[in-house]
């Protein structure tokens, strides 16, 4: 090794190429912290209304708009190649530098390219120094990982089993930042991987950062996306969980109703948890969606599709279904209190235990549905149709189900009542053909109505 007295003049060229890479490193950087304030804007600006319709976004650069769906997918891909990128640059600066002050006497910082990262093993006392350690330290390594986390973050609101792959990017980025971390550092680009990790639990920043990022995934994947799934609402989560579309008009209507056109395409998309109270979706394609536990009190889904449609535990009050096609829908335990079911379809329907106080069923074809202890206290039932109907232990009366109709135990005052209140209900339906029904039931509506249990015409 020379010593300084013999070292020779830096060469032109040498500080010519320190400068070109400065030049390009200092580019691409630019570009590195632009996309990922592009992406973070892109992110926290994302409305539940775009999460759940997938509207398009914009790419920055090749100006492209890609769906939003494409947009959570791409930009970590995209973010962790430009990093990479960014780094083989960086990498290559370091290396001259490194050769300069090995080779040649010290050079002065002033003959170097004026870029930060040029600078940063000569940082400045105090706190302008410790405000550069700062920017270059957030900039260069925990930028990214936290970008990526918030990509997941406010992807989580789609319910989407494709969260539990997005999760693993903050943590995958984290990696791949600290092995560029660990290089830079040391220069050392063939650093032996042991000797790799001994250099990362050695930093606190750095165990920092693969901590951090190892609950992002583990907190996602194992506790907010299953929770999420289900519907059930945690109130200092439910921002985080579940979107709130409430009072929004959510189609766009076309100028003529034709009977098998749909205005909006929401099929399987998952609502759970959703507050989609006074909603518009008249005439919405919502086969096999997933409503669980949530809240469309107000809505109108006038002619909606919701074949297969699951709102178990859905808070359903005075929902507007008129001519709704629902065949093999799920509403068990679903709260239908003062729900307008006027002309539908729930052919198959499962409507176990569900809360249809005060409905209004005229016309509801409820073929080969499921009706076992629903509260049908107050329905009307005017025209509907029961043709294979379950009906057993269904309740038509407030503390009173038609399975105590009858009983000796109560007075005989109770049972004419209620009695009554059947004939009243059912004298206007339009079919029981093979209907099942409480044995006592069965017998009093025989008596009474026989016309409903004579098989319809085809």
């Amino acid at each position: 090794m020379q010593n300084n007295a013999t070292k020779t003049e830096a060469p032109s060229w040498l500080l010519a190429n320190i400068a070109e890479a400065s030049k390009n490193a200092r580019k691409i950087y630019l570009l590195f912290i632009g996309l990922l304030s592009y992406i973070a804007l892109t992110i926290v600006s994302t409305t539940d209304r775009q999460i759940i319709l997938n509207e398009p976004a914009r790419l920055p650069i090749i100006n492209v708009e890609v769906p939003l769906n494409g947009f959570f997918i791409l930009s970590p891909f995209l973010s962790i190649f430009v990093f990479i990128y960014f780094q083989i640059y960086l990498l290559k600066l370091r290396r001259l530098v490194s050769e300069l002050n090995e080779k040649y006497p010290s050079v002065s910082t002033s003959q170097l390219y004026p870029w930060m990262f040029n600078f940063a093993d000569e940082l400045k006392s105090g706190f302008i120094g410790a405000v550069q350690k700062l920017i270059i330290n957030f900039s260069l390594w925990w930028a990214m990982p936290l970008v990526l986390a918030l990509n997941v973050f406010w992807y989580i609101k789609k319910h989407s089993y494709l969260t539990y792959f997005l999760s693993t990017l903050p943590l995958t980025g984290a990696i791949i930042v600290l092995l560029f971390w660990t290089f830079y550092e040391t220069n050392h680009p063939q650093l032996k991987l042991k000797k790799q990790w001994q250099a990362l639990w050695q930093s606190r920043s750095k165990r920092m950062l693969l901590i951090v990022s190892a609950l992002v995934w583990l907190l996602v994947s194992c506790v907010l996306n299953p929770i999420a799934f289900t519907g059930k609402r945690i109130n200092f989560l439910n921002k985080l969980l579940y979107v709130d579309l409430s009072f929004q008009k959510l189609i766009t209507e076309d100028r003529e109703e034709y009977q098998t056109l749909y205005w909006v395409d929401l099929q399987n998309v998952r609502l759970e948890g959703a507050n989609l109270a006074g909603v518009i979706l008249k005439r919405a394609d919502l086969r096999r969606a997933k409503l669980n536990r949530a809240f469309l009190n107000d809505a109108n889904l006038e002619a909606a599709n919701l074949y297969e449609a699951v709102f178990k535990h859905a808070f359903l009050w005075n929902i507007r279904l008129n001519g709704a096609a629902c065949w093999g829908a799920d509403l068990q335990h679903s709260n239908l209190y003062r729900a307008d079911l006027t002309n539908s379809i729930f052919g198959g329907a499962n409507f176990s235990h569900a809360d249809l106080r005060e409905a209004i069923l005229d016309n509801t074809n409820f073929a080969f549905a499921n009706l076992n202890r629903a509260n049908l206290t107050d329905a009307r039932l005017s025209g509907a149709n029961f043709q294979n109907a379950s009906l057993l232990q269904a309740k038509f009366q407030e503390h009173f189900g038609i399975s105590y109709l009858l009983k000796p135990q109560y007075p005989m005052s109770q049972t004419i009542e209620l009695a009554s209140i059947i004939n009243k209900q059912f004298a206007s339906v339009k079919s029981l053909y093979n209907a099942r029904l409480d044995s006592t039931t069965n017998h009093l509506l025989r008596q009474f109505h026989p016309r409903l249990f004579i098989a319809p015409p085809d």
